[in-house]
């Protein structure tokens, strides 16, 4: 075999083994994904049990990438990684947020600024369901601590001047985030208003009907 079909061979060889890593890459990134969003989905629904169990198996899958990370950079700064990582981060966020009231640090999450800022960002979507759900319960205390959480995020997030190439959909998702901000806003201050008229409207009936009989 000749020189430089030995080169060729070497070159196919490699990327064979690439190709190789680059699957178990995949599948380690659809588990991530997988399981944020039963994380995510479980807590609306009332089922924080069962998250724990799942953000084990998701903590142990986000170790697996530190291989690629060290051998395959290149693989492992593609946007797959990145958006699974954004999903990783929001799932982590939400479930401390509910359990503690508080939001984790980059350095606790172990991630880098990238999927940390895009999760937080993505983090107020769920916030606003979980300000609605307090909000249909009458309980606006709880709605309005939550909004003010999604404030402070979005007050913090909207002063990053980045470029794109460095944090991708960053500055569409903080547009998208002062939307939901201040529907959340309106949301809360139409049903708290009605809820107190609804209850002044039942005291001034009650008054009125003890007081004829």
């Amino acid at each position: 075999m000749s020189n430089f079909e030995n080169f060729i061979f070497e070159a196919i060889k490699e990327l064979e083994i690439r190709d190789e890593n680059r699957e178990m890459l995949l599948k380690i990134v659809r588990d991530i994904l997988r399981a944020a969003r039963k994380i995510v989905l479980s807590i609306h629904s009332g089922n924080i049990n069962v998250v724990k169990n799942v953000l084990v198996q998701m903590k142990e899958e986000k170790n697996k990438l530190d291989f690629f990370k060290e051998k395959f950079p290149d693989l492992y700064y593609s946007g797959s990684v990145i958006g699974c990582l954004t999903e990783y981060v929001e799932a982590l966020q939400f479930y401390n947020y509910v359990t503690s009231g508080s939001i984790i640090s980059r350095t606790e999450l172990d991630v880098e600024p990238t999927p940390y800022l895009l999760g937080l960002a993505d983090l107020i979507g769920e916030l606003r369901r979980m300000a609605i759900q307090s909000i249909e319960a009458n309980d606006f205390g709880k709605a309005e601590n939550t909004l003010g959480i999604m404030e402070k995020i979005y007050n913090s997030l909207r002063t990053a001047i980045l470029p794109e190439a460095l944090v991708p959909g960053l500055r569409r998702k903080v547009d998208i985030a002062r939307n939901i901000v201040e529907n959340t806003r309106k949301d809360l201050l139409f049903y708290r208003r009605s809820y107190i008229l609804s209850r002044t409207l039942q005291e001034v009936r009650s008054t009125f009907e003890n007081s004829n009989t």
